[in-house]
């Protein structure tokens, strides 16, 4: 199973895969994902990067897994085993 925290948020932090799209907040062991609403005309997918990174870890079980995502927002559940 993919632990979203463990597995992908704190690597991804870590190695600043992201740059400001995902960083570390100045608060210890607090980290922020940047939002850009799809609305507005400056939009490009690159700014839905990191979520559209994690559904496609989540989306892609290994072997003799499986996943309940049913959609990118509404069923985050089973990533987050913490």
């Amino acid at each position: 199973n993919i632990r979203l925290i463990q597995d992908f948020i704190v690597p991804a932090l870590d190695e600043e895969t992201y740059g400001d799209l995902l960083a570390w907040d100045s608060e210890p062991g607090v980290f922020k994902i940047k939002w850009t609403h799809k609305a507005r005309s400056s939009w490009t997918e690159e700014d839905s990067r990191v979520f559209i990174d994690i559904i496609g870890c989540a989306a892609e079980p290994g072997p003799g897994q499986s996943t309940d995502i049913q959609t990118p927002h509404t069923n985050a559940n089973p990533l987050l085993e913490l």
